[in-house]
């Protein structure tokens, strides 16, 4: 449903139901000489800021017009009247994948993927965590026979579970730690098959990623690039990076920024997911195009 239905949905239930709320409190007009003793029967609250006390049917329809028209989508998503706080998507929970580019289980970057789907499940995602930092991905041979059929042509059934996970994800959360100023090679194989895979055929194009660096002193910079490049060429929507510091196992859990900017990239991941949700009804996106492939020897 998108947002004018839901706010003509929310109008036509205040406007049927005006005897009831015929008498609404505002608290944040400071020219109103009425005080609450005055109201008899049926405080509202509004969250859009307007203040007024009515005491006929008349008053109450023109806040409800006022609320109608002032509601924007940020403040929208974020109200509790919105039908979209436990976001359906696909007749399904919105899926959030996070991808572990370290070979220890559960090292620093695990706990990082911990702590941002711990803030992403108050939203209502449903998680899960793909590990392909262990050294069961072979690379890329460069044998192009993917460019025909969309799928990687390596006999590979654990690259093929992985990817068909990161395919039917809404959102990725890629974290890596860091090797001499990028990301381990293990999961720079994953990604150059995955991604080269999935530019044929556009089946990343729109999804929703946001990225993270864990180390302990330098490069993080160069590590996040590296990730959200795999964004870029997959015509993703990177929302944000994040880099957080820590060497022995534990250690990130004190980087306070850091972990703040975990939680951050979590909610906005999940913002960004139902605002999608919400508007697909009333703003198609524009259709794949295939690319052309050229070099520029002749």
């Amino acid at each position: 449903m998108g947002l004018k239905n839901e706010i003509n949905r929310l109008f036509t239930i205040i406007s049927d139901n005006i005897s009831a709320i015929s008498t609404v409190l505002l608290y944040n007009n400071p020219s109103n000489s009425r005080k609450q003793s005055n109201c008899s029967e049926g405080i509202r609250k509004t969250q859009v800021g307007y203040s007024q006390c009515a005491s006929t049917a008349s008053d109450t329809r023109i806040i409800c017009k006022i609320f109608a028209q002032t509601v924007t989508i940020a403040s929208f998503l974020d109200n509790p009247l919105s039908s979209y706080n436990n976001t359906i998507i696909g007749g399904q929970s919105m899926k959030v994948v996070g991808v572990n580019g370290s070979f220890n289980l559960e090292g620093n970057t695990f706990l990082t993927i911990k702590a941002f789907f711990e803030e992403i499940e108050k939203e209502g995602a449903v998680k899960e965590l793909l590990q392909v930092g262990d050294g069961r991905i072979q690379g890329c041979t460069a044998c192009r026979g993917c460019q025909g059929t969309g799928e990687c042509a390596i006999p590979d059934a654990g690259f093929k579970e992985l990817s068909e996970k990161l395919i039917g994800a809404d959102g990725v959360f890629l974290a890596a730690p860091v090797y001499f100023g990028t990301l381990p090679g293990q999961m720079k194989s994953f990604l150059d098959r995955f991604f080269f895979q999935c530019i044929q055929t556009g089946r990343m194009r729109h999804k929703v990623g946001a990225s993270a660096a864990i180390l302990r002193r330098t490069g993080g910079y160069t590590t996040i690039d590296d990730l959200n490049r795999f964004f870029f060429s997959g015509e993703m929507f990177a929302i944000g990076q994040c880099i957080i510091h820590g060497n022995k196992v534990g250690e990130v859990m004190q980087d306070v920024e850091g972990l703040g900017g975990i939680r951050r990239l979590a909610r906005n991941m999940a913002w960004v997911l139902k605002m999608k949700e919400a508007t697909k009804s009333s703003i198609s996106p524009p259709p794949f195009e295939r690319r052309q492939a050229m070099n520029f020897i002749r």
